[in-house]
């Protein structure tokens, strides 16, 4: 199990010429309350309402920002924060430069290719058709690996319900 530790350091930016550390951890969705909780259990205590974008921790010289789990990655390539959590598929589809210390075994996911029933069977069948996918980067290297041209459509959230649309995949 993964275990969080800072040493304790309450003093404030002022005092010390040093800013607060800053970690970042998922405003929302199934990473949000395990990563927070992970923080908390961690012993650095700090208050977050849901609409907060920043807290700062009450105990320890540190900023939690509240970001989109997708950019959390971005800002820790970008040395805006010091460490965040977020997943690994979207650090992976980002592309993005950091070093993943832990894999912290909560809000596992799978990336799935989904069809209408009755569509055809394998992913040959998706050959030269539209697909539907929130990882571009990841789909493309997926269909490219196994020889299987598609057209690529970027869509953000319930992407699962295009193929019920129509005009996808």
């Amino acid at each position: 199990m993964f275990e969080l530790q800072l040493k304790e350091n309450p003093e404030s930016e002022e005092k010390t010429g040093r800013r607060a550390l800053r970690i970042a951890l998922p405003n929302k969705g199934r990473l949000s309350e395990p990563a927070a909780r992970l923080v908390r259990d961690a012993g650095y205590s700090f208050e977050n309402n849901g609409n907060r974008l920043w807290a700062k921790c009450a105990n320890y010289a540190l900023e939690i920002l509240f970001l989109r789990a997708d950019d959390i990655a971005e800002y820790v390539q970008d040395d805006v924060v010091d460490f965040g959590i977020t997943g690994l598929d979207l650090v992976e589809e980002k592309s993005a430069r950091v070093n993943v210390l832990e894999k912290l075994g909560f809000g596992k996911c799978r990336l799935s290719v989904a069809a209408p029933k009755g569509s055809g069977e394998g992913l040959a069948w998706l050959g030269n058709k539209r697909v539907a996918t929130s990882f571009p980067r990841l789909a493309k290297e997926f269909f490219s690996k196994r020889g299987v041209t598609v057209e690529l459509v970027e869509l953000r959230g319930s992407v699962e319900l295009a193929p019920r649309l129509g005009g996808l995949g």
